[in-house]
């Protein structure tokens, strides 16, 4: 395995023990779980374009992560939940937006696991870098593969605060390119920073 910069307790190249293994699988399980459930409630209701917002696809990438030992890929998805993914969700909920009982499991169970594998890997360098270029990928993907009545991840109608700041097309790419850089780029730096600190309390106690 790839050695891990800030990596775990086990040393600057985190390799897992045979028992973490075991444990980072059945995270797996549980995310792919509760995944499935999110899935088959979208075939349900007709909503299965729905699944390219980034919430979904960065579950995958977790369940992927967990199971084949990619903790790149789980920060990366990890810092994407963090900053673009639950804030907009918690949002959606404090405005009165309705979601399923499957999209909270989505959003919440994989976040929470996630934070249970860096914790024991590591958060690597340069996983805001890698959220931020498949936030980016997402959009083309999501205007030419969902319908526009959706709007998912913002794909054909802009987020409405930037767009009032920001009417011009440009203008708001660019807003939106650099407000999303700098706080994954904050939040990676931070939770570099929680994950040293908490390994520094754990050897001196």
């Amino acid at each position: 395995m790839a050695r891990v910069e800030g990596a775990a307790p086990s040393g600057p190249g985190y390799v897992p023990s045979p028992p973490e293994r075991t444990f980072h699988r059945i995270l797996a399980v549980l995310g792919a779980a509760a995944f499935l459930a999110h899935t088959l409630l979208k075939v349900r209701d007709g909503l299965l374009p729905e699944l390219l917002w980034g919430c979904n696809v960065s579950a995958v990438a977790l369940i992927l992560g967990f199971a084949f030992e990619w903790p790149r890929v789980v920060g990366a998805a990890f810092l994407w939940r963090l900053v673009l993914g639950e804030p907009g969700f918690l949002a959606g909920l404090g405005s009165g937006e309705r979601y399923t009982w499957t999209s909270a499991l989505v959003h919440l169970v994989p976040t929470a696991l996630a934070a249970l594998y860096l914790r024991r890997s590591g958060l690597p360098r340069g996983s805001a870098a890698w959220a931020l270029a498949v936030s980016l990928l997402l959009v083309p993907l999501s205007r030419a593969w969902t319908p526009a009545d959706l709007n998912v991840n913002f794909a054909h109608r802009r987020i409405a605060f930037l767009a009032e700041r920001f009417p011009g097309r440009w203008a708001y790419r660019l807003a939106s390119l650099l407000l999303a850089g700098a706080a994954l780029g904050l939040a990676e730096a931070g939770c570099r920073g929680l994950l040293r600190a908490g390994r520094s309390a754990a050897k001196q106690g």
